[in-house]
């Protein structure tokens, strides 16, 4: 079962610890204007967690103006969607989540069925409606070129800024936010940590994914 806060002091701790550490180039975690580096091949750093913290929007975050995008793809051609927020009008406003595809990203149906040129297929993104910060992604098992991968954008600076949910936003916090990571999971599998790129300065996390499933915010 998934949870959404963990309080505990020795894992407020450890994450402390966790934090001090991941200030180099090894945490994923780059400075804006960085060349980003993705992880390749499966789209996974190997870390694996069942129960991963999913972060949760804010109880007062903007509106969505979508709360969910479908368009088509087309093998040869660029193609991407996107999410967003309500601006203060009620119309089209700051981006929460982009999936990108380039013309050669195509690799597969989900029947296993190779892509040929001029093949189209209809893509969806849906956020979650309990307000965490998850996505899912349809058709299930559509599969993407190992060397040309979907590129998934989202933006979290709408999120509940306490993400170990003490009541108070500290250190603590800001030792987490250095951890957040883009996270997968298929059907029933656990859940895990994607090589994706931290933009803390913007709020905004990236990675590339090599097919469809469910996608988190989550550390």
């Amino acid at each position: 079962m998934l949870r959404t806060h963990r309080s505990t002091p020795l894992l407020l701790a450890a994450i402390v610890a966790l934090g001090a550490c991941a200030t180099g180039p090894s945490a994923g975690v780059r400075a804006l204007g960085d060349q980003p580096a993705f992880a390749q091949g499966s789209g996974h750093d190997g870390s694996e967690d069942s129960d991963p913290v999913i972060l949760d929007l804010a109880d007062d975050h903007a509106p969505f103006f979508n709360q969910s995008v479908s368009f088509w793809a087309k093998a040869g051609s660029n193609a991407e969607g996107a999410i967003y927020f309500q601006d203060d009008r009620g119309r089209q406003g700051n981006r929460y989540a982009r999936l990108k595809l380039s013309g050669r990203s195509l690799l597969s149906y989900p029947d296993g069925r190779p892509f040929a040129k001029g093949d189209s297929i209809l893509i969806t993104m849906t956020v979650d409606p309990s307000n965490r910060m998850l996505f899912e992604m349809e058709p299930t098992g559509l599969r993407f070129s190992s060397d040309r991968m979907a590129e998934l954008r989202i933006d979290y600076s709408e999120a509940n800024p306490d993400y170990n949910h003490d009541g108070v936003v500290d250190a603590v916090d800001a030792g987490i936010k250095a951890l957040l990571a883009i996270w997968v999971q298929e059907a029933s599998e656990p859940f895990l940590k994607l090589g994706s790129v931290n933009f803390p300065e913007i709020d905004e996390l990236v990675a590339r994914i090599n097919g469809f499933s469910r996608f988190a915010i989550a550390y």
